[in-house]
């Protein structure tokens, strides 16, 4: 009985270099996978994040717009463009502008009006968030519809 004891346990004396070096490989192929995975991960957490600020942006702009008063010149059709200006998105076509620096990011806001579309004494007004991230421009566009409240 001790022949075959000993037969067996020399069979089985551990992993080859071939077996092992197969599952490092199959290791450092899942690493990367899932270092792939976090750095888009990131990338679009970033992007979120940029969105976010930008609606922010446009959220403040548009309480100043709604505060102000119906006659008050930052919510006037300066170019006298209507309905078919509110998307105009550049300094030379939008009624106004501003610029707004969040961390380092610039975010230009254009916003352009338009009175009475569709219900009388209401200004609708139509802001676009403008930014560059990595080399590429986004944007952000909001309509919303200011009534004039006559006190």
């Amino acid at each position: 009985m001790t022949g075959t004891y000993r037969s067996r346990v020399r069979e089985q004396t551990g992993l080859s270099l071939v077996e092992v070096m197969v599952a490092i490989g199959i290791l450092a192929f899942g690493i990367l996978a899932v270092g792939s995975m976090q750095v888009s991960s990131l990338q679009g957490t970033a992007a979120a994040g940029d969105v976010t600020e930008a609606t922010l942006v446009a959220g403040n702009q548009l309480d100043q717009l709604m505060a102000a008063s119906f006659t008050d010149a930052s919510v006037v059709d300066t170019d006298g463009d209507g309905v078919g200006g509110l998307t105009d998105a550049a300094t030379d076509t939008a009624d106004q502008q501003a610029n707004v620096t969040i961390g380092g990011k610039t975010y230009t806001v254009f916003w352009n009006t338009a009175q009475n579309v569709g219900v009388p004494n209401t200004t609708t007004i139509g802001m676009t968030v403008v930014w560059t991230d990595r080399g590429t421009q986004k944007s952000l566009y909001i309509r919303h519809v200011k009534p004039n409240v006559a006190s």
